[in-house]
């Protein structure tokens, strides 16, 4: 079923825990889990120009969908296992639609990572949240805020990114300054959000229309490769004519991304290559790789 903006039976039992640092979690991703911010994955670098069309994504940090959006995607239906990233994607919705780029920066720790998640600026949007997101924000602040300073290790509900701020800008066309204003303006002209509480294993049973591309991330590192491809495969029934599943992203230091050629060999993916910087102080440029299922 597909939830509109709130509406998720979220356990907030669990969540608490979370909260807490006292939540077990027997898998890297779960239901109930810690949510990244922002993505380190150079979405600029290969999302294309999405006029007009119809995609699915993972939500993640919400940065698909952000940039999604800025490349003029017409519809974006977003997937993923943990709920709590859908409470990331809403919360930066409406504080990129209510502060300046300069606070909004500061908020999400681009500018000073010791300011991250400033209280004294989240109070200044946090009645626009939808009574969901804000209940569970005013929660975590509750237990993880001191004098307006949001205390990452009182909390396991992100997770902590120690990532410059070129990577940011790097990864993300929408935080830039000549296109903030843009991305302000495309949302203030939306109103709901179409997401699928599931893992991408179960995915396909969930979906019904066609859609013009689909951003699986890179799930694929945290899944057998063989059951992965068998998935991406059941996928492409749901794209329109043309239409492409951008089905892993390959950062140069991960193991998968030495199988990128036995993978093209295998299932006839289209193998894009995307510069990427990572650290600001060394100025470290490495070549990532996306694999690309065409229909």
């Amino acid at each position: 079923m597909i939830l509109k903006k709130g509406g998720i039976a979220m356990d907030y039992a669990k969540i608490k825990k979370l909260f807490q640092n006292e939540l077990e979690q027997n898998q890297f991703f779960s239901p109930y889990n810690s949510s990244y911010l922002f993505t380190t994955e150079n979405i600029s670098g290969y999302m294309p120009d999405l006029s007009g069309k119809r995609i699915l994504t993972v939500c993640s940090s919400g940065d698909h969908y952000l940039n999604a959006l800025l490349n003029g995607a017409q519809q974006i239906d977003l997937f993923d296992i943990n709920c709590l990233s859908f409470m990331v994607l809403k919360l930066k919705r409406v504080a990129l639609a209510n502060l300046d780029r300069d606070k909004f920066l500061s908020y999400f720790g681009i500018l000073n990572k010791e300011h991250i998640l400033d209280y004294n600026i989240y109070i200044k949007f946090s009645k626009y949240l939808d009574e969901e997101t804000y209940i569970y924000f005013n929660q975590l602040y509750d237990w993880s805020c001191k004098s307006g300073k949001f205390l990452y290790s009182a909390t396991s509900v992100f997770f902590e990114d120690r990532s410059e701020p070129i990577t940011y800008f790097r990864c993300n066309d929408y935080l830039k300054e000549e296109n903030y204003d843009i991305i302000k303006r495309k949302l203030s002209k939306l109103n709901d959000i179409s997401f699928l509480w599931t893992d991408v294993m179960n995915l396909e049973s969930k979906l019904s229309d066609l859609y013009d591309a689909i951003f699986l991330s890179n799930i694929q590192d945290y899944q057998k490769m063989d059951v992965y491809i068998l998935m991406a495969l059941g996928l492409k029934k749901y794209l329109n004519p043309d239409g492409k599943i951008y089905m892993s992203y390959l950062y140069n230091n991960t193991i998968n991304y030495c199988k990128a050629k036995d993978l093209t060999n295998k299932i006839g993916c289209d193998v894009l290559e995307v510069e990427s910087v990572y650290s600001n102080s060394s100025f470290n440029r490495i070549t990532d790789k996306v694999l690309v299922l065409n229909k």
